[in-house]
């Protein structure tokens, strides 16, 4: 059996500073977006893809990936495609 997210939905993420939380799992839907430890500087790396989809400009010298159009979780949130097992 795996943890469910509030929504009711299969948890793929967990919050992993979660010591204050009720419930750390999140299912793709549920999962706050947007951080910048996604950033990306140029001249350090350039983009690839298509903007928008793959990509988008935060500013003239800042850009990050996207998942299909939405931004990726903070790098706090731990992904797996299995869920998590209740123990």
């Amino acid at each position: 059996m795996n943890h469910k997210c509030d929504c009711g939905e299969k948890a793929v993420y967990i919050y992993l500073p979660s010591s204050d939380m009720v419930n750390p799992f999140f299912c793709k839907n549920c999962v706050s977006r947007g951080c910048s430890c996604n950033y990306n500087y140029l001249p350090q790396k350039s983009p690839d893809g298509k903007e928008g989809i793959d990509f988008q400009w935060i500013d003239d010298k800042t850009w990050e990936y996207l998942d299909n159009g939405k931004q990726y979780p903070c790098c706090e949130y731990f992904f797996d495609e299995e869920g998590f097992d209740e123990k």
